[in-house]
């Protein structure tokens, strides 16, 4: 009888919580994950992790939690769900629990963090992914499962066994999983849509639903999601023709969301934009081109970090281009 794989979850805010309790049953497996965050690291350790489900059921599950890398065992893979500027910690961390054999696997929001980790890890050892799963903290100890999708592997790793060790891992825990072998044009699939639904729908205080008819923020959004696809295709990736038409049917398909940007806001955290909007102005430079509206909301977050409010008439201008910074 083989042993059990031993699976270490980077993350403890929404994603990571609802992977653990998806997961954490999945038999021969032990699942562990590591919780900086004190509240709730401690809530879960005392009361279990309270899973409410998309059909209005709620499950309690009693994960195995720490903060201290050092008390676990070595690990066959490891899955960062980590805010993107915490990547560098999640790299440290990764680069302590796992075996020389090992994978880390980035589920992370935007492009950039698969780097961070390849540097600590090596190249070998590391890999991107990206899911279509939504979450969101309710209170620490609770989250709640808000939307299901694919959640896309790479294929042609050279650590195939172990991608495809996880992809079961997945499946069996209901999240529906699949290799994909262009895993970098799936990447900026998402982050065409979340370079637009992301900052605007946190801009303006809605849920992922109102934007579409949102007469300022909609246009908006749709020419930000033009703009990041055109970067994409400026580094080489293979982009079709159907954005606007993804960008519609994913506010659809989340209409009740609130946003992680969103979320991040409302509770006075850091956002993600440099990871989503700064990362595509980033590699646009890098492409020898400009993504002026994504520059110009990378600023209006992080003037909203700041406790500063940025008027809906400042964005409507920016689609004129009247007040894009580059």
């Amino acid at each position: 009888m083989s042993l059990p794989r031993n699976l270490v979850i980077l993350g403890s805010g929404a994603m990571g919580s609802l992977l653990a309790a998806m997961t954490h049953a999945v038999p021969g497996w032990r699942v562990r994950m590591v919780a900086h965050w004190n509240s709730q690291r401690e809530t879960v350790a005392r009361d279990g992790l309270l899973l409410e489900h998309m059909d209005d059921r709620t499950s309690r599950h009693a994960i195995a939690v720490s903060d201290r890398i050092d008390d676990l065992p070595p690990a066959d893979a490891v899955i960062v769900v980590v805010k993107g500027h915490r990547s560098e910690r999640a790299a440290e961390d990764a680069s302590a629990l796992l075996r020389a054999d090992g994978i880390a696997l980035s589920l992370q929001n935007g492009i950039g963090a698969l780097a961070v980790l390849a540097d600590r890890l090596g190249p070998e050892r590391v890999a991107s992914g990206v899911t279509f799963q939504a979450a969101r903290m309710v209170a620490p100890g609770r989250v709640a499962h808000t939307g299901a999708g694919v959640t896309y592997l790479p294929a042609g790793h050279p650590r195939a066994e172990r991608i495809a060790a996880l992809r079961d891992l997945l499946t069996t825990a209901g999240w529906p999983c699949e290799l994909d072998p262009d895993i970098d044009t799936r990447i900026w699939e998402k982050l065409v849509i979340n370079s637009a639904v992301n900052p605007l729908t946190a801009l303006g205080g809605i849920v992922n639903g109102a934007l579409p008819a949102h007469p300022v923020l909609w246009p908006l959004a749709r020419a930000v999601a033009e703009e990041t696809a055109g970067v994409a295709r400026a580094a080489g990736i293979r982009m079709d023709a159907q954005t606007a038409a993804r960008l519609a049917a994913v506010c659809r398909a989340t209409a009740p969301n609130r946003s992680s940007m969103l979320q991040d806001l409302d509770r006075g955290a850091l956002t993600e934009v440099a990871a989503i909007n700064g990362a595509v102005a980033a590699a646009a430079r890098a492409a020898g081109r400009s993504a002026p509206l994504n520059t110009f909301l990378t600023a209006a977050i992080r003037e909203r970090e700041a406790g500063r409010t940025v008027p809906l008439e400042r964005l409507a201008a920016l689609l004129n281009r009247r007040e894009v910074q580059t």
